[in-house]
């Protein structure tokens, strides 16, 4: 049910899938990869149907069998889905040779969850792939709660021993593959120094800006400031300043200090200097 129900058949939700469950029993994967014409017996919509012939014709038996065995395994909808889309006909056999890979490779798993649904299967949970696989998962929870993309040696380090005391092995593992990066004495996850990497190389070609004398920057901080009705302090001021002579800036602070004041100021002030030019302006969220 969970298999038919998956993102590879479109227009089959759950309901569906205990339907055709029910008609073809057990045997219901194996009598639809051996003869998708049986579709045409089912008691669905046209719809439902075609999201069959296609999501078996699209489908080799080796990604087939590997999207079952997921599933059987404890992964979910989603997970399997992941999985088999990274390693198609090849999920299998990177489930027998390394399971720990559906965690290294795949974006949206688990380490937790791969361990919890692979712990059965004859792999070495003691093996240096497992310690890998744990120094990996250990240094994404430590770079996420510090908020910091990459971490020193030391940060890392006293925490892995605590629960395997195989470290140089892996860490050597984790560079050798390419899942960490060392540049000089720092270290990253390769994902992450690569996405900084690109950003800084972006930034590095918008230095170009047109100059702003600072006498009339405080005349337009001064008129937006009567406008408003606000007065900005030296911060703000400077961070004004900042914005209009340099390609990028990045402001920060805590809640409540005004970094949104500040924005609609910047805004505001834009706008009177450069009346015809346009401003985009993007957040995350619909709050903002």
């Amino acid at each position: 049910v969970d298999f038919l129900s998956s993102p590879l058949f479109t227009h089959i939700g759950k309901k569906t899938a205990e339907k055709i469950y029910n008609i073809l029993g057990d045997d219901a994967l194996k009598i639809l990869k051996k003869d998708i014409s049986t579709v045409q017996t089912l008691d669905i919509s046209e719809k439902a149907r075609e999201g069959l012939r296609e999501g078996f014709k699209n489908m080799s038996d080796e990604e087939t069998d590997g999207m079952f065995e997921l599933l059987t395994l404890g992964f979910s909808n989603n997970e399997s889905f992941l999985i088999r889309n990274h390693f198609k006909e090849d999920t299998l056999d990177v489930l027998k040779e390394n399971p720990l890979r559906f965690y290294l490779d795949v974006y949206g798993v688990s380490f937790k969850k791969v361990v919890e649904c692979t712990s059965n299967l004859e792999f070495e949970y003691k093996s240096e792939k497992y310690a890998q696989a744990l120094l990996i998962d250990i240094f994404k929870n430590i770079s996420f709660n510090l908020g910091d993309t990459f971490l020193y040696l030391d940060d890392f380090k006293s925490t892995f021993l605590k629960y395997n005391s195989n470290f140089d092995e892996a860490l050597k593992r984790c560079l050798d593959e390419r899942y960490l990066i060392l540049d000089e004495d720092r270290y990253y996850l390769s994902s992450e120094y690569y996405d900084e990497k690109l950003i800084a190389d972006y930034l590095n070609c918008q230095r170009d800006c047109e100059l702003i004398p600072e006498e009339e920057i405080e005349s337009l901080i001064l008129d937006n400031s009567s406008a408003s009705s606000i007065e900005y302090d030296e911060y703000q001021k400077k961070a004004i300043s900042n914005f209009f002579n340099s390609s990028f800036s990045l402001i920060v602070g805590g809640p409540g200090t005004g970094k949104t004041t500040l924005i609609k100021a910047l805004v505001e002030i834009y706008r009177s200097k450069y009346p015809f030019n346009t401003i985009m302006v993007a957040a995350p969220t619909g709050r903002a």
